[in-house]
């Protein structure tokens, strides 16, 4: 190019205007060489560019690294600064993820199962009753599969069939164990035929250790401890939504630990967020309303220790009295559920 030529044009091809200091328009050749002292302004121009740019970079790079922290956080997997280095050394950071890993295995929120896997175990169940289970219950698949699984590993069939990673509930389900187990697949998968993204299930059976002796079962569940510190208070504080499962055999709202889980989602916020409470089942057909004072349990400690916090919970001016709860867990009972699959749930559903 002969700058002889161009010098002191002053022309922005880009702009069709009369070129500007430090313009960006890349037709302008005045910017550049071809102006006295155009080194010089190219040199300014650099400085005073560069800055920005290398901000701008470092902020990009910074909420990639956020975002995929977070990602990997809420998949289970809990990421350290020192995981996206690029040595990837140091002992402090490996021990620091070790620590949170093992944490993540002893919190009971982190205990969760896919719809998969709980249709993976029905199928299981299907297999191994053959005639007989259309008229088994979560007692017969807890004897037959849950229990002998549990013994072998040392640890909940959650975590068996999770074994690299545990995953953290979405939804927590709150159920009998009397009802019939097709039954309870049924139900539970219902209310997410149309979800997209299927989530993550607390499930208390899929969720403890299952055992013969009693003691251990009870040791988990909390007998002789605060009811607050149960893994179901526990898991339940976690979850984003709880489904309610009604059945045909035996009336959730009598059983004290079903009304224990209703009334702390009413306690957290769930049952007053929309969305945050489903209701799948049946509807009742018992029109009288929940007196949870009356409510059993399988070992009458649990409903001594649960009744006492909750008339503590009553005699705080900020807490809900016995009949508060009574009326927004009969408001519960009475909601009506018209979509009822007439077939069992299988992985095709899902598909």
């Amino acid at each position: 190019v002969d700058i002889g030529i161009l010098k002191g044009k002053g022309y922005c091809q880009l702009l069709s205007q009369k070129c500007q200091p430090f313009h960006l328009g890349m037709d302008c050749w005045d910017q550049y060489e071809m102006i006295d002292r155009g080194w010089h302004k190219a040199a300014t121009f650099a400085v005073g560019i560069v800055p920005p740019v290398v901000l701008l970079l470092a902020y990009i790079v910074a909420s990639c690294r956020s975002q995929w922290k977070r990602g990997a956080a809420q998949n289970g997997h809990l990421v350290s600064d020192s995981d996206v280095a690029s040595d990837g050394s140091g002992s402090d950071s490996s021990t620091e993820s070790g620590e949170c890993a093992q944490n993540h295995w002893e919190d009971p929120a982190w205990a969760a199962i896919t719809m998969q896997q709980l249709l993976d175990l029905h199928q299981k169940a299907r297999q191994e009753f053959q005639d007989e289970f259309p008229n088994i219950t979560m007692h017969h698949v807890n004897a037959r599969i849950l229990q002998p699984l549990c013994e072998k590993h040392g640890k909940c069939y959650a975590h068996i069939v999770n074994a690299e990673e545990p995953l953290l509930l979405n939804v927590f389900v709150s159920h009998a164990w009397q009802e019939g187990f097709d039954e309870f697949v049924q139900y539970v998968a219902s209310p997410f035929r149309h979800w997209s993204l299927q989530p993550n299930l607390w499930i208390c059976a899929t969720a403890l250790i299952q055992s013969r002796d009693a003691s251990k079962v009870s040791a988990q569940v909390g007998v002789g401890e605060h009811p607050e510190a149960a893994p179901f208070t526990r898991a339940l504080l976690r979850a984003g939504r709880l489904l309610v499962v009604r059945n045909q055999a035996v009336n959730l709202f009598e059983r004290i630990w079903c009304c224990w889980e209703l009334f702390k989602a009413y306690e957290i916020g769930l049952v007053a967020t929309p969305g945050a409470l489903m209701i799948t089942g049946p509807a009742d057909t018992n029109m009288a309303p929940v007196k949870i004072q009356q409510a059993l349990a399988s070992d009458p400690e649990d409903k001594k220790r649960i009744m006492r916090h909750i008339h503590q919970m009553a005699r705080d001016r900020n807490g809900p009295s016995i009949e508060q709860i009574n009326q927004t867990l009969t408001h519960i009972k009475f909601f009506r559920q018209e979509v009822v699959f007439s077939h069992s749930a299988t992985a095709s559903d899902f598909s």
